[in-house]
């Protein structure tokens, strides 16, 4: 069956669809996300930084002459095949969605490396996939083959779901459609998309709910700058009831509104599926969530922090 798959995909190559993104299932993909964008360079200096613990600072420069630097920390999944020496090429991929600073040649935090000369006709995709293995971004979906090779990152086999994880995927011919449609050689699982807040840290912070001042809310702020605040103090502010049925039912908000801890699937007021980066989390028996919630959830267009101070309003909604 695997096999006969493969030979439709292949056929497929010469097929066009409609130029425009489509998705498989009925979940909201409009709101911000992680993608990769990637560059290719050779080596000419690896240094070791003392801000970097166990990491690396390394300039390269394009086949067209652009320099480029690499932050490399002990997180980055570097290929097995891979040295990260002076003269190598290789190429590093990045999160387009994160801040970066201003700067010249441009810097990138780097999470995935893989080598940069690949042979003619051979892909090399990052990004995350949803339950019917598209990337978030509709650029590719991926159909396993009976020769697909998949291990995670200490290379050994994986089996479980691919659903919701980032994965580095190598990858051949391809159909001319969105998304385009491949059986990849090798998949290679990551890490999970859904994050929750046990690596966060907990701070305060003035509120400003509908132009009344509420001083030093407890928030958590992760690792990757996601902002996470109370529930039902924000959302009973802002004029939302919480109704709380119990540890593994939804919690309510209005009618239609529900949310489940550690879980991405959020529901609107309009019954729409929406689904999140950042999951609902329980902490000292207040239930947090991401401040994208009230933007892309409950239509809150003014959700956000900044100058150390939570600030949104339940007028200003989005239509």
């Amino acid at each position: 069956m695997k096999k006969y798959l493969t030979l439709l995909l292949l056929l497929a190559l010469t097929i066009t669809h409609s130029i425009g993104a489509w998705a498989a299932d009925d979940i909201d993909r409009s709101f911000d996300r992680p993608f990769y964008k990637s560059f290719t360079g050779t080596i000419t200096t690896v240094e070791e930084r003392d801000y970097l613990e166990n990491g690396k600072f390394i300039s390269l420069e394009a086949q067209d002459g652009s320099p480029a630097n690499f932050v490399v920390s002990q997180n980055t999944f570097v290929e097995s095949s891979v040295s990260l020496q002076p003269g190598e090429t290789i190429t590093g991929f990045y999160d387009a969605t994160r801040p970066m600073i201003m700067i010249y040649p441009p810097q990138y935090t780097i999470e995935v490396i893989t080598r940069g000369e690949i042979q003619e006709g051979e892909n090399v995709f990052v990004g995350y996939f949803d339950n019917n293995l598209i990337s978030f971004e509709n650029f590719l979906q991926i159909s396993l083959g009976d020769e697909t090779v998949v291990i995670d990152a200490k290379e050994q086999p994986f089996t479980n779901s691919l659903a919701y994880k980032k994965l580095l995927v190598y990858y051949g011919p391809a159909t001319r459609s969105i998304p385009a449609q491949t059986v990849p050689v090798k998949v290679i699982v990551l890490d999970h998309y859904f994050k929750g807040i046990d690596n966060a840290n907990q701070l305060s912070a003035d509120m400003l709910i509908n132009n009344e001042l509420f001083p030093q809310q407890p928030i958590y702020l992760s690792d990757d700058h996601m902002v996470y605040v109370p529930l039902r103090f924000v959302a009973e502010t802002l004029g939302f009831p919480v109704v709380w049925q119990g540890a593994s039912q939804p919690i309510l908000l209005g009618e239609n509104i529900s949310l489940k801890p550690n879980s991405g699937y959020y529901t609107n007021a309009e019954g729409k599926q929406i689904q999140l980066r950042d999951v609902p989390d329980i902490k000292e028996g207040t239930t947090f969530v991401p401040l994208s919630f009230f933007r892309e959830v409950l239509n809150i267009s003014n959700a956000f922090y900044s100058e150390e101070k939570i600030k949104m309003h339940s007028q200003n909604t989005i239509q």
